[in-house]
This record gives structure tokens, C-alpha cells and sequence, in this order.
């Protein structure tokens, strides 16, 4: 059926009351029911409008000017909005450019329906960000089996976008889960690698210091055969918690193999780094381990080192490693590092 609309004229007073209701064909187009919202600054024009798409199964918010568009968009986001161009103060093309500008509108689908039908007029309303244009005057069909459409692209386009969504979170999951160990929940020996040699590269190129430094749990073997390996398991992640909690967000610590941890320190020289270790290895030292088991007692022993004219970083774990080994036949529950 064809509605000739009336696009800037208002009704006569009491005209909008005294319309008809539309005796309208049956639609066979299966409707996607959405909430829609319709702009427009001539109340027969939105009546009509509204007694279609509500009849169809949709939820109707009728406005009739451009401010009260983007209030009631503010507040509601529509799922489609079908935009008349000629009104007073802010016309269609204004309301348009303002919605796709803005990141939370700009996605929502908007249809001029108007009966500035000319061609620069339909171009100009593609050109702010329009889906489709609608002259007036209209058929029923045509404006149903239009809105039908771009509620199907639109709820397509959602649906893509939270896969999308899921997709992106799954695979930060992954990722996180592979540069992570395990059982303690700190960096992995192979992220550590690659971010140390980073941290190496950067502090040669800027002639910055870094240090590096190993930490083993003293007699762990014993932990393990003493009070099991469960207790030895509670052991490992305790002092992963300590590590994380006495070190600086700029540090980077992994768990490098068994009962062994690694720390790369930018920005430190030995001394500073020898401290920085031995808060670490006084906070093991002090921490409640008889909670665990009343017997039970930890340790750390730490090598650093921060020598970077050795030429690169594997060359500096291995001086660590065996400052390590010296603080271990030392005595243990140590830091030992050049002199």
C-alpha cells in the first residue's frame, strides 16, 4: 500500500486522533523483531510509522526532532533507527554524522526515510553514514522488508563481533597460559629468555645497568622426601608468592626448572641487586612455613650478577649460576655475587 506522507507540514489540530486505523495486507516477510527508533517532526508521519512496525512485532520509541533523538539514543540504544532529514534545528544528516562519531552509536544502523528524494539528497544521506534511503511516499512492503533486512545484517554484525570478542579472549588465555608455569603461576624459562635477552639488548644500547640473578630452595630434595611432594608443591608456590610480592613491577621472575627461580633487575647494578635479593631471601626465610607442616622450615640461595661486558645474556645466567653454586657451598641462605 502506498502512504503519502506529509514531510513538513503539521496536522491540522485533533488530525493525528481522528486517522483511521490502516488496513494493511497480510506480510508474509518473516520479521526480525527489533527496537526501533523513529525521528521524524510530523506526528502523522510517526503515527503511520509506528502502527506498520508495531503491528510487524517491534518496539517503537517515536520522537519528533533531532535533540530528542540523541537523548533517547543516550539513554536506550535502539537496534535500528529510521531518520527523517527535513527538521527544524538539527536535521537528519546532523543527527547521523553526530551518532557515527560517536563509538557507541556509530554502530547502530540508521534508515533516512524522506521525502527529499532527489539523487544529491539520497547520496548525501549514504555519505554521513546512512544504510539505506526510503522516499516518500512509501510502500508498506518495501519499508518492512527494508527494516527486516537491516535488523538481520545488524544482529549478523553483533553475533560476528562477541565471536570476535570470545576469539580475542581465548587466544590471550592461550597465550598467557603458554609464558606461564604451571604450578606457580610465574613466567615460564622460555618467556623469561626472550624477555631477557630484550632487557639485555636495551641496557647495551642505552648503556643502562642490568642484573640477573638465580634462586634455589635449599635442601628441597629433603622437603620433598621428609614431607612429600604435595608439601614440596605448597612450597614452591609460596615462594613464587613472596618472590612476586618483595619484587618491583619492573622486574621480571620466573620459575627456570624444578626448585630453581630466576630475576632479571633492569636498571640495577650488583649492589642494588644483591639487596633487592636479600629482602627476597629474608622474606622466605621469616615466612610461616609451620603452617604448612610444624617442622618445616625454607630457604633461598641466590647468585647474581650483572656483568653485561660478557657479551650476552645466557653468558650472565651462567656467571649467576655459579655465584649460586658459591652461596650454596658457602653455607646456603645466602647472596653471593662479585666483589
Amino acid at each position: 500500500m502506498n502512504y503519502s506522507m506529509i514531510d513538513r507540514v503539521p496536522p491540522a489540530d485533533g488530525q493525528h486522533e481522528a486517522i483511521h486505523e490502516l488496513e494493511h495486507p497480510p506480510c508474509t516477510i518473516p520479521t526480525v523483531q527489533g527496537n526501533i527508533l523513529l525521528v521524524d517532526d510530523n506526528l502523522v508521519n510517526l503515527r503511520v510509522l509506528s502502527q506498520l512496525l508495531v503491528r510487524e512485532g517491534h518496539k517503537v520509541r517515536p520522537v519528533n526532532s533531532g535533540e530528542q533523538a540523541l537523548k533517547a539514543i543516550a539513554a536506550h540504544r535502539p537496534d535500528l533507527i529510521l531518520l527523517d532529514i527535513r527538521m527544524p534545528n538539527l536535521d537528519g544528516y546532523e543527527v547521523c554524522q553526530r551518532l557515527k562519531a560517536d563509538r557507541r552509536s556509530q554502530s547502530i544502523p540508521i534508515i533516512f526515510i524522506s521525502a527529499a528524494n532527489a539523487v544529491h539528497d539520497k547520496v548525501k544521506g549514504f555519505e554521513v553514514g546512512g544504510v539505506d534511503y526510503i522516499a516518500k511516499p512509501f510502500q508498506e512492503l518495501e519499508v518492512l522488508a527494508r527494516v527486516n533486512t537491516h535488523l538481520q545484517i545488524y544482529r549478523l554484525q553483533q553475533a560476528l563481533s562477541q565471536k570476535i570478542l570470545d576469539l580475542e579472549k581465548a587466544n590471550a588465555k592461550i597465550t598467557e597460559l603458554s609464558i606461564r608455569d604451571e604450578l606457580t603461576g610465574l613466567f615460564n624459562r622460555r618467556h623469561f629468555n626472550g624477555q631477557m635477552s630484550q632487557l639485555f639488548e636495551q641496557a647495551q644500547r642505552y648503556r643502562s645497568p642490568l642484573s640477573v640473578a638465580i634462586g634455589d630452595v635449599d635442601f628441597f630434595k629433603r622437603i620433598n622426601d621428609r614431607f612429600s611432594h604435595a608439601v614440596g608443591d605448597r612450597v614452591l608456590k609460596g615462594v613464587a608468592q613472596i618472590l612476586q610480592k618483595n619484587l618491583r613491577s619492573s622486574d621480571l621472575c620466573a620459575r627456570y626448572g624444578g626448585e630453581e627461580f630466576v630475576i632479571a633487575l633492569p636498571g640495577i647494578g650488583s649492589a642494588d641487586a644483591v639487596a633487592a635479593c636479600n629482602k627476597v631471601r629474608q622474606a622466605i626465610e621469616q615466612a610461616p612455613w609451620p603452617k604448612i607442616h610444624p617442622e618445616l622450615s625454607v630457604t633461598l640461595s641466590i647468585g647474581v650478577s650483572d656483568h653485561l661486558a660478557l657479551g650476552d645474556y645466557e653468558a650472565m645466567i651462567a656467571e649467576a649460576d655459579r655465584y649460586l653454586y658459591a652461596a650454596k657451598h658457602g653455607g646456603r641462605n645466602r647472596v653471593c655475587a662479585a666483589s
